[in-house]
């Protein structure tokens, strides 16, 4: 798989902060990079509950079946869990350890034990005051998930459920993928093995398939087999006699999980409990709406080409981090990076780990995983390795590429890393406060700043539309139905759309928040009043009049603004751009730079007006013969090509000299000024939003489509600072579009520009 099998819908802000502002982040968190804010993390590399959800599970949101009991989502989560895992008999739970507790509670008695393969296990098992045994195998750093070091040592298993017998063995649990073991898969012969000795022994075996897809992956990885990921999946899920699943892992979701099985004794135990501890069990915890995205999540687990792309995604951090000579482990989920071999030199006592972890987040803003008890990150099994771990679906390949240097640069200065010290006595990781033993913790400091210190996405997947892989004969199908003509291809059919920038823009989770929150007021809505305060100081311009999009704003500033046959000059036209002037009857005049013309020329303004040209037209036609110049920033008709200021200055001397108005078209105003800035010496350092206010302010007004630049699916807009001319405007608008205040555009498509 070369590419990701979606695109991106809706994006969420990644924070920027300087060197010196991760600094005192870190400080204000006394070192421990589980105190920092989510808003002063990066890359928060813990992969459960924090992975890209896919539009439909997104819509489960609004189908949310909030009933106390018999929610309609309950019934989807079953179907889901039946068809697609094989899993019957559920009870919800508001995540896994709800589930856990559902298994604790009714299953095990106190003094009886639970032999398990999740490495260290502190939680449920010993509070009800029950022993947990880890009989897994030897974790081998020197080896991935290739050595399957989630696998029971089969010896010592057997040899427990001997000694112990029936009646001190609860169950024997194990999981997928176990966070206490690196989150390595285990083996399909182990856990067949596995079943054998709990039927034989008569103890009932408990399997956790949060990360089931995955460990099916290292499987069919490991055994060289073309057998379905699924297939492999439902064989797991098969032998078990109870199930539960953390719907935070491969089911991609925030929220949710459950226990299950289908011995008539166990699962009426369950369906007693959960109304003890997590509520009803048809929501056992869970929201309408957090079950709805859950058995939509599960339902996704068919694609398996999503897991397929994850391992592929930690492939490549692996390979990139080896590349710079740094010593990993690669894990299902991620990196494990050996701290012994990372800070040698740093004794227990100075802890190395959370030295590690705090400098991984001054150099990048990277947070590894570190949780639960404290003295397991210091002398226990966890001390020796931090977790990076990626979510799902959710980081580029440039973020893989940041994340692998900042690991790079730690492990370059790791001699001169010095260590913490411990400033209180806590129990649990985030109760931990520390601070470094020496002025700095590592020297040299990371430096770089602004650009040269973000050289990617400012932004993560929070919400993907799947992509439908196909082969060329489908293609070859879909080509003829659409009778060889792309055009009219059905988008579902396409996996890379190139025909269109316009409308189809992945917008930010704060848009989306906005629109949730829109008021739909008939008249005079606040959401139209920040609608015409943003683009107003956005744009320079007094008067701001929404349409539903830019044609519209085009239509109504043609009808307005042209005489029967006035000339129109502009820089190269749009094809509905032109339309709507001669519908007008105006006459378009193309007066672009000639090296618009030339693919071959490198001029970098091929979105120029010859001043030459133009004033050449001014004189054949008369200056009252010039109904206005339509001057397109960063024009689509030439690939996009800018205009420079200095041409934008040049142009507006000249029209205003005749009383000619300049009408821009700022649909792509900031790609404009961003080139500028870019470009023009004399603007490097400038920020966008000054480069942007000094070009419109050459002009009289503009039309912007905000499908483009404000990322948004729908809307426009007109502003000029004539009141006059707004007012004829407005008057036109009433007819053609909708109300003033809001242009033919309902209150959420206001709120989604204005935010963006």
């Amino acid at each position: 798989m070369l590419s990701e099998p979606f695109k991106l819908k809706d994006v969420k802000n990644l924070p920027a902060l300087e060197p010196f502002e991760r600094g005192a982040a870190l400080m204000g968190a006394g070192f421990n990079t589980f105190r920092l804010k989510s808003t002063q993390v990066v890359f928060d590399l813990v992969a459960r509950g924090t992975s890209a959800w896919s539009h439909f599970q997104k819509a489960g949101l609004d189908v949310g079946d909030e009933a106390y009991a018999g929610a309609s989502n309950f019934y989807h989560l079953t179907r889901a869990a039946r068809e697609i895992l094989g899993v019957e008999g559920i009870v919800p739970a508001h995540n896994g350890i709800g589930a856990e507790k559902l298994l604790v509670t009714t299953m095990m008695k106190k003094g009886q034990a639970v032999l398990h393969n999740r490495g260290r296990c502190d939680g449920l098992v010993p509070a009800c005051g029950g022993e947990s045994a880890d009989l897994g195998m030897p974790i081998d750093l020197s080896r991935g998930p290739e050595a399957f070091n989630g696998n029971f040592d089969l010896p010592r298993l057997e040899a427990a459920l001997r000694r112990l017998g029936r009646e001190k063995v609860a169950f024997v649990y194990m999981e997928t993928c176990p966070d206490g073991r690196l989150g390595q898969p285990f083996g399909p012969g182990n856990v067949r093995e596995v079943r054998r000795l709990t039927r034989e022994a008569g103890v009932p075996l408990a399997l956790d398939i949060s990360n089931v897809l995955t460990n099916a992956w290292w499987i069919r990885k490991m055994r060289e087999t073309d057998r379905p990921l699924l297939d492999i999946a439902r064989e797991i899920v098969s032998l078990a006699d109870v199930v539960l699943m953390d719907a935070g892992q491969d089911a991609r979701c925030d929220i949710g999980g459950f226990i299950a099985s289908t011995n008539p004794e166990f699962f009426e135990k369950f369906l007693n409990q959960v109304v003890v501890f997590e509520g009803l069990h048809t929501y056992g915890g869970m929201s309408g709406r957090a079950m709805e995205v859950f058995s939509v999540g599960v339902s996704e687990m068919e694609r398996t080409e999503y897991v397929e792309w994850h391992q592929r995604q930690v492939e490549t951090l692996q390979s990139q981090a080896e590349a710079a000579g740094v010593p990993v482990v690669r894990t299902p989920k991620g990196l494990a990076l050996d701290v012994a071999r990372f800070l040698p030199h740093l004794p227990a006592d100075q802890f190395p780990k959370l030295a590690l972890a705090a400098c991984l987040y001054l150099q990048a803003g990277l947070r590894g995983r570190i949780e639960g008890p404290w003295e397991q990150h210091v002398t226990g099994e966890a001390a020796g390795t931090l977790m990076l771990e990626l979510p799902r679906l959710a980081f580029n390949r440039n973020h893989l590429s940041i994340i692998a240097r900042a690991v790079a640069e730690v492990w370059k200065c790791r001699e001169q890393i010095r260590g913490l010290r411990l400033l209180n006595q806590p129990e649990f990781v985030d109760e931990a406060l520390l601070e470094p033993f020496e002025d700095r913790l590592m020297l040299p400091p990371p430096t770089a700043r602004g650009e040269e210190a973000r050289p990617y996405e400012p932004y993560r997947a929070a919400v993907f539309e799947p992509l439908k892989p196909t082969d060329k004969a489908a293609r070859r199908d879909a080509m003829a139905a659409a009778g060889y003509n792309t055009f009219l291809l059905q988008s579902e059919d396409i996996y890379i759309d190139f025909l269109t920038d316009s409308g189809t823009a992945a917008m930010s989770t704060w848009q989306w928040e906005g629109m949730a929150n829109a008021d739909d007021a008939p008249y005079s809505g606040i959401d139209y009043e920040r609608f015409a305060a943003t683009f107003r100081e956005v744009l320079g311009y007094k008067h701001v009049i929404p349409t539903h999009q830019g044609r519209a704003a085009e239509h109504i500033m043609s009808q307005v603004m042209i005489r029967s046959g006035q000339s129109v000059p502009g820089n190269m036209y749009f094809t509905t751009t032109k339309l709507h002037q001669e519908m007008a009857g105006g006459v378009f005049v193309d007066v672009i730079v000639d090296e618009a013309h030339d693919s071959t020329s490198e001029f970098p303004w091929k979105g120029n007006i010859d001043v030459g040209k133009l004033e050449a037209e001014i004189r054949r036609v008369g200056a009252d013969n010039v109904a206005y110049v339509s001057f397109e920033m960063s024009v689509n008709m030439a690939g996009g090509q800018p205009f420079s200021m200095q041409n934008a200055r040049e142009v507006s001397a000249l029209c205003h000299k005749h009383g000619i108005p300049v009408m821009y078209d700022a649909t792509r105003c900031v790609e404009n000024a961003e080139m500028i800035r870019r470009k023009d010496p004399l603007y490097q350092g400038w920020r966008v939003r000054n480069i942007l206010k000094e070009m419109l302010s050459y002009g009289d007004g503009c039309t912007v489509s905000c499908k483009k630049d404000f990322l948004v699916n729908m809307g426009g807009l007109l502003a000029c600072n004539n009141a006059d001319l707004a007012q004829r405007f407005q008057r036109m608008l009433r007819v053609w579009e909708g109300d003033v205040t809001n242009g033919g555009l309902c209150a959420r498509d206001l709120v989604a520009p204005e935010r963006g």
